[in-house]
Protein backbone atom coordinates (compact mmCIF):
# COMPACT_ATOMS: atom_id res chain seq x y z
CA UNK A 1 0.00 0.00 0.00
CA UNK A 2 1.54 3.27 -1.12
CA UNK A 3 -0.04 6.40 0.26
CA UNK A 4 1.26 9.80 -0.78
CA UNK A 5 0.33 12.95 1.09
CA UNK A 6 -0.79 15.81 -1.14
CA UNK A 7 1.80 18.50 -1.74
CA UNK A 8 1.91 21.14 0.99
CA UNK A 9 0.48 18.80 3.64
CA UNK A 10 3.11 18.78 6.41
CA UNK A 11 5.92 18.63 3.86
CA UNK A 12 9.36 19.34 5.36
CA UNK A 13 12.33 20.77 3.53
CA UNK A 14 15.45 22.77 4.24
CA UNK A 15 15.53 26.35 3.07
CA UNK A 16 18.81 27.54 1.55
CA UNK A 17 19.34 29.49 4.80
CA UNK A 18 19.33 26.23 6.78
CA UNK A 19 15.91 26.80 8.35
CA UNK A 20 13.59 23.79 8.45
CA UNK A 21 10.35 24.68 6.67
CA UNK A 22 7.21 22.69 7.47
CA UNK A 23 4.80 23.49 4.67
CA UNK A 24 1.17 22.83 5.61
CA UNK A 25 -0.61 25.40 3.48
CA UNK A 26 -2.73 22.81 1.68
CA UNK A 27 -5.71 23.61 3.90
CA UNK A 28 -6.54 24.71 7.43
CA UNK A 29 -9.08 23.99 10.11
CA UNK A 30 -8.89 24.35 13.87
CA UNK A 31 -8.22 20.61 14.30
CA UNK A 32 -5.50 20.57 11.62
CA UNK A 33 -3.87 23.59 13.27
CA UNK A 34 -3.75 21.77 16.61
CA UNK A 35 -2.13 18.73 14.97
CA UNK A 36 0.42 20.81 13.05
CA UNK A 37 1.36 22.84 16.13
CA UNK A 38 1.85 19.64 18.13
CA UNK A 39 4.32 18.59 15.44
CA UNK A 40 6.10 21.94 15.65
CA UNK A 41 6.46 21.50 19.41
CA UNK A 42 8.61 18.39 18.87
CA UNK A 43 11.40 20.58 17.52
CA UNK A 44 13.90 22.10 19.94
CA UNK A 45 15.02 24.99 17.75
CA UNK A 46 13.42 28.44 17.51
CA UNK A 47 9.77 27.86 16.59
CA UNK A 48 8.04 30.23 14.20
CA UNK A 49 4.41 29.94 13.10
CA UNK A 50 3.21 31.61 9.93
CA UNK A 51 -0.46 31.78 10.87
CA UNK A 52 -2.67 31.96 7.81
CA UNK A 53 -6.41 32.37 8.05
CA UNK A 54 -8.82 29.43 8.16
CA UNK A 55 -11.34 30.01 5.38
CA UNK A 56 -14.86 28.75 4.85
CA UNK A 57 -15.94 29.05 8.48
CA UNK A 58 -18.70 31.60 7.87
CA UNK A 59 -20.15 33.08 11.05
CA UNK A 60 -17.92 30.78 13.14
CA UNK A 61 -14.70 32.28 11.79
CA UNK A 62 -14.08 34.70 14.64
CA UNK A 63 -14.83 32.02 17.23
CA UNK A 64 -12.35 29.48 15.79
CA UNK A 65 -9.63 32.07 15.22
CA UNK A 66 -10.03 33.31 18.80
CA UNK A 67 -9.96 29.73 20.09
CA UNK A 68 -6.71 29.16 18.18
CA UNK A 69 -5.17 32.37 19.54
CA UNK A 70 -6.14 31.45 23.09
CA UNK A 71 -4.68 27.95 22.66
CA UNK A 72 -1.37 29.32 21.40
CA UNK A 73 -0.81 30.73 24.89
CA UNK A 74 -0.34 27.17 26.17
CA UNK A 75 2.48 26.17 23.83
CA UNK A 76 5.89 27.76 23.38
CA UNK A 77 6.30 29.47 20.03
CA UNK A 78 8.99 32.09 19.61
CA UNK A 79 7.15 34.14 17.01
CA UNK A 80 3.79 34.18 15.26
CA UNK A 81 3.52 35.96 11.93
CA UNK A 82 -0.17 36.30 11.05
CA UNK A 83 -1.51 36.78 7.54
CA UNK A 84 -5.13 37.23 6.53
CA UNK A 85 -7.75 39.48 8.09
CA UNK A 86 -9.39 36.72 10.16
CA UNK A 87 -6.11 36.06 11.98
CA UNK A 88 -6.52 39.35 13.84
CA UNK A 89 -9.09 37.55 16.02
CA UNK A 90 -6.42 34.99 16.95
CA UNK A 91 -3.90 37.70 17.78
CA UNK A 92 -6.45 39.49 19.98
CA UNK A 93 -6.15 36.64 22.52
CA UNK A 94 -2.53 35.58 21.98
CA UNK A 95 -0.13 36.98 24.57
CA UNK A 96 3.17 35.98 22.96
CA UNK A 97 5.28 37.73 20.35
CA UNK A 98 3.23 38.24 17.20
CA UNK A 99 3.15 40.46 14.17
CA UNK A 100 0.19 40.98 11.84
CA UNK A 101 1.40 41.12 8.24
CA UNK A 102 -0.55 43.47 5.98
CA UNK A 103 0.41 41.72 2.77
CA UNK A 104 2.66 39.05 1.27
CA UNK A 105 5.60 41.47 0.95
CA UNK A 106 5.29 42.38 4.63
CA UNK A 107 5.19 38.69 5.56
CA UNK A 108 8.27 37.94 3.46
CA UNK A 109 10.15 40.83 5.08
CA UNK A 110 9.24 39.82 8.65
CA UNK A 111 10.18 36.20 7.93
CA UNK A 112 13.72 37.13 6.84
CA UNK A 113 15.01 37.44 10.41
CA UNK A 114 14.06 33.80 11.09
CA UNK A 115 15.63 32.30 7.96
CA UNK A 116 18.65 30.61 9.52
CA UNK A 117 19.66 27.17 10.75
CA UNK A 118 18.35 27.91 14.26
CA UNK A 119 14.71 28.06 13.13
CA UNK A 120 11.84 25.71 12.40
CA UNK A 121 9.07 27.50 10.53
CA UNK A 122 5.55 26.09 10.23
CA UNK A 123 3.57 27.66 7.41
CA UNK A 124 -0.14 26.92 7.85
CA UNK A 125 -3.28 28.35 6.28
CA UNK A 126 -6.14 27.75 3.90
CA UNK A 127 -5.47 27.44 0.17
CA UNK A 128 -6.90 30.86 -0.65
CA UNK A 129 -4.17 32.49 1.48
CA UNK A 130 -1.64 31.29 -1.14
CA UNK A 131 1.07 30.99 1.48
CA UNK A 132 3.24 28.97 -0.88
CA UNK A 133 4.10 32.39 -2.30
CA UNK A 134 6.20 33.17 0.78
CA UNK A 135 9.24 31.50 -0.78
CA UNK A 136 8.59 32.36 -4.43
Amino acid sequence: FNFLWPDRRLSSRRHTSGALIIDDCYNASYVSYVAAIKGLMMHKKRRVLVLGAMSGLGQSSQHYHELLGWGLNYVYIDAVLAYGQDTQAALSLYEGYAHYCHGMDDLKQKLQVYLNDESVILIKGSRDMRLEGVFE
